[in-house]
């Protein structure tokens, strides 16, 4: 008796249990349950109830990412619980980011920005999703019409001069024989060509058993040129360069951290302003790191043209004399012989006769100045300055 007594309070207590149970499980309490994902595993999220009801997962509607798997989204929608995209690949709404989530920069690269290239003068104002006026410059550089004045060289300078010949020699053969030199009859030092015997040579002194004085040779003249000052280069142009494009990149505020993805980041939304694009930024003219492949190239200035130096090549200088030769030390009365000599090489002369007396010589010098024959000069374009690249998402 006491064994049925035992059993009815048991199976009356499991019926109970079993009542309460179904109560409870009618509409009960939100439970955590894990959601599927867009591959069809489960994730946990804290986020998805359960209606024991119906066994239906509801409110399920939160963007969630794979912490092992990284960036992959799903959301929990609908009364059956399929997985369904969420909007914007995930790149915003329940994420937290009010604009797009776009790839990060990499390391050396500023930005995101919203870049707006176009006609010079026509840029707008910053957008109101990207308010800060971050960086304004140019392309498109547009070049005048540049010459330049000819170039001019100014008369040489006093500093130019005509000196005598250093070496003056008696040959023991005519010229056309090209015998060697026989007898100094050379200058006194620093001789200013006036009369003078030095080194004279008496008539009929012998050289090897022959006459010395046979033909007289004359070394070149010597010039000390002066120099020419060139004109200044002057610019002859139409007007300064401009340009015929704008770049303008403006920067808004977005916590980065709103990015579910952490190779994602938080930016201003290119498809809220016309004409703008999403663009990463460094300084100098650089390649394009993948996905930002839309290339652009801003210049915050320019070089103006200018003119190369004018420059002046040596003077033509040039020197020329009257050499006359007499038998006497006094230069009188009338020369044995008188030679034109010049700076362009040495000159040979033969005498009257063999073995005459060479006693005095006197130099008439005469110095042509002459001038300067102009050089470089010319235009030099100008160039744009002070590059900078943005690149941004393809469209």
């Amino acid at each position: 008796m006491r064994t049925r007594r035992t059993w009815i309070f048991v199976a009356w207590a499991l019926l109970v249990g079993l009542i309460v149970a179904v109560v409870s499980q009618a509409c009960g309490p939100a439970i955590a349950v894990e959601c599927p994902r867009l591959d069809g595993s489960q994730l946990y999220d804290p986020w998805c109830d359960v209606c024991a009801s119906d066994k239906t997962i509801k409110g399920c509607n939160r963007c969630i990412v794979d912490p092992q798997l990284g960036p992959s989204f799903a959301c929990c929608t609908g009364p059956d619980g399929g997985p369904e995209a969420c909007p914007d690949g995930g790149k915003n709404g329940p994420t937290g980011c009010a604009g797009d989530c776009v790839p990060a920069p990499p390391a050396g690269w500023g930005g995101p920005y919203l870049l707006w290239p176009g006609t010079h003068g026509t840029a707008p104002a910053c957008p109101s999703n990207a308010p800060v006026t971050a960086y304004q410059g140019h392309d498109g550089l547009m070049l005048p019409d540049a010459g330049c004045a000819p170039c001019t060289c100014a008369a040489p300078s006093p500093s130019g001069s005509c000196a005598p010949p250093l070496q003056i020699t008696a040959s023991a053969s005519p010229c056309n024989a090209g015998a060697p030199p026989a007898r100094d009859f050379g200058p006194p030092p620093a001789w200013d060509g006036t009369c003078t015997a030095f080194d004279s040579i008496a008539a009929g002194a012998l050289c090897n058993g022959g006459p010395c004085a046979v033909s007289l040779t004359s070394g070149p003249l010597v010039v000390t040129q002066g120099e020419c000052k060139p004109s200044t280069a002057t610019l002859i142009d139409a007007g300064p360069p401009s340009w015929n494009t704008t770049v303008l990149a403006c920067l808004g505020v977005y916590p980065a951290s709103a990015c579910h993805n952490l190779a994602s980041t938080c930016a201003p939304r290119a498809a809220e302003a016309p004409g703008f694009l999403s663009c990463i930024f460094q300084k100098g003219d650089n390649d394009c790191p993948a996905p930002y492949l839309d290339k652009h190239v801003a210049y915050s200035g320019f070089h103006a043209p200018g003119c190369a130096p004018c420059l002046c090549g040596p003077p033509d200088s040039s020197c020329s004399a009257a050499l006359s030769v007499f038998g006497d030390g006094a230069c009188s009365p009338k020369p044995l012989l008188t030679v034109d000599l010049s700076s362009a090489g040495p000159v040979c002369h033969d005498l009257p006769s063999a073995g005459v007396a060479l006693g005095g010589k006197r130099l008439v010098l005469a110095y042509d100045a002459g001038a300067c024959a102009p050089s470089a000069g010319g235009a030099m374009d100008a160039g744009p300055s002070g590059a900078s690249t943005f690149c941004c998402l393809v469209s």
